[in-house]
Order: structure tokens, then C-alpha cells, then sequence
């Protein structure tokens, strides 16, 4: 397991945050996909610190994020803060808290349990005693976004066989496997050959997969609405567990997802920076398995830009 590195030496964090266009934004992946990264490594401080450091920054672009949110859609969840948000900035962080939460629970299956449990154990005291303005609301929203249970039991590779409940508003939800979809859609054409794959590794990994990990927990999408999160949540932590066959194949689910060439190159390029920081080596560390993605060319090198520690 990956030991302690102290903590962000304040060039490594001022240059994680230049790679991502839109950090500003209380909507922006900085936090929950790094702060997942950080989990599997056994590093809770750092997600601490990622997070408190995010929250100091939404003043420069909170107001545009949330002004512009009449034409973005809007989690339900959301409502259940109500009267008590009293401004913008608190509306920002109560974002990113709950998205960077909802990341670090989804990333239970990909990190092992144990470091999930000491993630989000240490957020909640750190948000308990540093954020008493959010920490009731995220209480709140989150004792009202229960473990979808209604998924149980499953049928043939994750088929519900009855309708589910919205926890949230209590409309029926399509009797179809929403993991399922999620799985063909990551992998597409190759969908089926990947399943056989898992099959030969074991006769019970598919149902493990699609009805444990699939269809309950990366296909919510209540807190994270976009597929692409969860699919770029995949993609970051197969490659900081350093895996290119897992890798490579989520580096084409977020492709099929309309990943952008920037969003890809900013995640897996702040990874390595990270792991580098950590002194661990990557196999993939030149990331040549993007191949002549369009876009990628024009990024800078990785000696450009990489910060003087």
C-alpha cells in the first residue's frame, strides 16, 4: 500500500488545477475523479485538502457555474437543501461535497472497501467540524438517496424483473437493467467478448459485475447524472492501479461516453503527476495506448508545465 507522501506541496495542487478547464465550477470532476484517486492510495488528508482547496477557488467562477444552471439540468436532489442555502458559495460547495461523496462511494468495488470506509469516514468529521454550514444539508440529502435496494432481486444478467422506485420522487424507473445498458455502452461492440472474458476468468464474475457493481452502484446516476462520470471514474482509477487491459478498455468506454480528448488527457496526466509526486511508476506513464486520439497532439509534452517541487 502506498505510504504517506506528506502534504500537496502547493506547486503539485496550483498545477492539478491548471489542467482542468472548468475547476472553478462546482460541477467540475477536479475533486471527486482526483479524490477517488486519492482513496486507493490511502491517502484521506490529501482528499481533505483537494476539497478545501476547491472550495477556496468557487469564488472566481461559482456565480457563472450557477448562473448558467437554469439551462443545465439540475439534480433533485437539490431541492431538498431548500431555504437553508444561503448563498451561492454555499450552494457550491454543497455541490461539490455531495459529488465528491457520491464518487468516493461509487469507487468502493475498483478500491476495496476498507479505503472507502476510511475516505468517507474522514470527510464526514472534517466536513462535521471545518463545514458546520453544509454538513447538515449533505446529512439530509444523503438520508434521502438511500442504496437503491429495489434492484434486488435481479434476474438474468441484472434484468429487473419488476419496476423500481426513485427513492427521491417515487416514480417508476425503466424494468431494465440500467447496469447493463452501462456496461454496453462502455465497451461496446466488444460487449459480449468481454463478458465471456470474465466468464472464463470465473463463472460468477458476470452476475458479480452486472448485478453487484453495474447495475446498483456505477449506473446511479441521482448524485452523478452523467454516465460519463462514472465512465471517466473507470478510466481514473484502472490507470492508478496501473491495469492497461482495464485501462485501455474504459479509455474507449469514456470515448463512446463523448469524452473529450482534453477532459481524458487533463485526467490521466493529473493522475501521473500525482504518482510521480508518490514515487510510484506507471507502465503506462506515456499513456501511448491513447494513439493519434484527435486533439492529442496538440497537448503539451510531459516535461512541459510538469511543476519544480
Amino acid at each position: 500500500m502506498s505510504q504517506s507522501s506528506g502534504p500537496f506541496p502547493p506547486a503539485l495542487l496550483a498545477h492539478l488545477r491548471t489542467l482542468y478547464s472548468d475547476v472553478c465550477s462546482p460541477r467540475s470532476l477536479f475533486v471527486p475523479l482526483l479524490g477517488a484517486v486519492l482513496s486507493s492510495l490511502n491517502e484521506p488528508e490529501l482528499i481533505l485538502a483537494l476539497f478545501d482547496d476547491a472550495c477556496d477557488h468557487l469564488e472566481v467562477g461559482v456565480d457563472k457555474a450557477i448562473e448558467v444552471g437554469n439551462q443545465e439540468k439540475i439534480p433533485d436532489w437539490v431541492a431538498l437543501a431548500g431555504q437553508d442555502v444561503k448563498d451561492k458559495r454555499m450552494f457550491g460547495k454543497l455541490l461539490v461535497a455531495v459529488r465528491t461523496r457520491e464518487a468516493l462511494l461509487k469507487s468502493f468495488p475498483l478500491v476495496g472497501f476498507p479505503l472507502t470506509i476510511s475516505s468517507l469516514t474522514a470527510l464526514s468529521t472534517h466536513l462535521s467540524k471545518n463545514h458546520p454550514d453544509i454538513w447538515p444539508l449533505v446529512e439530509r440529502i444523503e438520508a434521502a438517496h438511500p442504496f437503491p435496494t429495489a434492484f434486488e432481486p435481479l434476474g438474468e444478467y441484472g434484468l429487473a424483473p419488476h419496476p423500481v422506485t426513485n427513492a427521491l420522487n417515487q416514480q417508476p424507473l425503466e424494468p431494465v437493467s440500467r447496469g447493463r445498458i452501462l456496461f454496453n455502452n462502455i465497451y461496446g461492440k466488444v460487449a459480449g467478448r468481454v463478458l465471456e472474458s470474465l466468464r472464463w476468468g470465473h463463472p460468477n464474475l458476470v452476475d458479480s459485475a452486472l448485478k453487484l457493481i453495474y447495475t446498483p452502484v456505477l449506473s446511479d446516476t441521482r448524485v452523478l447524472q452523467d454516465p460519463l462520470d462514472s465512465s471517466l471514474l473507470c478510466l481514473a482509477l484502472c490507470f492508478a492501479s496501473d491495469l492497461p487491459p482495464q485501462t485501455k478498455g474504459h479509455f474507449k468506454g469514456a470515448q463512446n461516453h463523448s469524452a473529450t480528448p482534453k477532459q481524458i488527457y487533463a485526467l490521466l496526466t493529473s493522475i501521473r503527476c500525482i504518482m510521480e509526486w508518490k514515487g510510484v511508476r506507471l507502465r503506462m506513464e506515456r499513456m501511448e495506448f491513447l494513439g493519434p486520439v484527435g486533439g492529442l497532439n496538440d497537448m503539451p509534452s510531459e516535461e512541459e508545465g510538469k511543476p519544480k517541487l
